[in-house]
């Protein structure tokens, strides 16, 4: 497994450390007598299993923005909410005026009303007060052409102004040829009533009993529509609109940002077949949780790294600890288990090869030393034994046999 902590720390500025505490080793009395018994501090080294892990660097970033809006269009009566306020889910961010949309509930109720009857009296026959009615509808159809014709006139001036969508205008226009349709349509129906129903014109007239409730169906939902809900956590980013502004439907009025803040980095070849979906890693100084939520398939062109994806599990704590959108931070990627023996990055010396001192019998013993990972000051070796002792001081002034005597920490010359 390949650790980028060791990589990170590089080779040879840990070579050149060890040199540089390796150059003061002890010598043979000169005079070929025998060498005194040198003071070294000695430890048992013993197994242990830690985490396992890969260290990169990041980018923090927040995880994206939503553009909310009307699922209808009309006048905005209210907003709740300003520039940089939280939010959260189910909270009510604005409001349409909903006079217009009431009427055109109630135009739908009439009309449905009035399709319903028209049916009734083909089926029964009509009487005076069938034809009375009739002749309601077509008034009230009436009314409701005249109404969406002068919306659509003032909806176009809007338009000319920049104040509306042209999707505003083609929806009302639409809207006016449906309006005109049922007032033929009454028209029709009065028609049939004064002269009797045939009884295909019995069929038309159901299919347009559910043409009007598929109508009132969908009048009543963009009236309850007009009040805007967050369906998300967030803070507010921006209100492009204005109150007594007409908003088309799908224009924005609030754009929330969301606090789950994510961190992309870049893994090799190797490490992108470790590094999974769901892994757990660790952010910054802080060591702020966090998953993996995206692994790309595909190197990058340039940098032939593998785009990885984190979510943080607290933002709250990334900003605490200074996370914000564009800082670069570490990312420590957690992938298992690893058993071995550690030992100090001090007690490593590296005068020829990477090597330690034991204490074996009162001597100090020279051991070749394979240098795995690092974990902090720590380094994960190959070479030694657990319950050996480790000379932790002293070992600097140390040669192959010397004899040594062990003393406490900090009696070392």
């Amino acid at each position: 497994m390949k650790h980028n902590t060791f990589a990170g720390l590089g080779l040879a500025f840990l070579l050149a450390f060890l040199m540089l505490f390796s150059g003061c080793s002890g010598k043979p009395a000169a005079d070929g007598g025998k060498a005194l018994p040198k003071p070294v501090v000695a430890e048992p080294l013993r197994a242990q299993t830690r985490n396992a892990f890969l260290d990169y660097i990041g980018v923090v970033s927040t995880e994206g923005t939503s553009n909310i809006s009307f699922q209808t269009g009309g006048k905005l009566k209210l907003i709740h909410v300003k520039k940089g306020d939280p939010v959260t889910t189910g909270m009510e961010l604005a409001a349409l005026d909903e006079t217009n949309l009431q009427l055109a509930v109630d135009a739908a109720t009439a009309q449905l009303a009035a399709a319903q009857a028209q049916y009734r009296k083909a089926v029964n026959g009509a009487v005076s007060e069938d034809v009375r009615n009739a002749e309601l509808n077509v008034q009230k159809a009436q009314d409701a052409r005249d109404y969406t014709a002068d919306l659509l006139q003032k909806t176009i001036k809007l338009e000319t102004s920049g104040a509306a969508a042209p999707a505003e205008v083609d929806k009302l226009r639409l809207e006016l040829d449906l309006r005109e349709s049922e007032l033929s349509q009454s028209r029709e129906v009065l028609s049939q009533v004064r002269s009797g129903a045939r009884s295909e014109d019995v069929k038309a007239l159901a299919a347009q009993v559910g043409q009007a409730e598929a109508n009132l169906s969908l009048q009543t939902h963009m009236r309850e529509n007009a009040v805007l809900v967050a369906d998300m956590e967030g803070t507010v980013l921006a209100v492009p609109a204005s109150v007594g502004e007409i908003v088309p439907a799908g224009y924005p009025v609030v754009v929330v940002g969301t606090d789950v803040r994510t961190i992309k980095t870049g893994v090799t070849a190797s490490d992108q077949q470790v590094v999974r979906i769901g892994s757990r890693a660790e952010i910054g100084d802080a060591s702020i949780g966090a998953h993996v939520m995206r692994v790309s398939d595909v190197p990058d062109p340039v940098t032939l790294t593998y785009e990885v994806e984190l979510a943080l599990d607290e933002p709250k704590e990334a900003e605490a600890s200074g996370l914000v959108a564009g800082s670069v931070s570490s990312v420590r990627f957690l992938t298992g288990k690893v058993s071995g023996v550690w030992v100090p990055i001090t007690t490593i010396l590296a005068d020829g090869e990477p090597h330690v001192f034991l204490a074996v019998n009162g001597h100090a013993v020279r051991r070749p030393v394979t240098l795995l990972e690092t974990t902090g000051m720590d380094v994960r070796i190959e070479g030694l034994a657990d319950g050996e002792l480790l000379v932790t001081e002293g070992a600097r002034r140390l040669t192959d046999g010397d004899p040594i005597v062990i003393t406490e920490r900090g009696e070392t010359p």
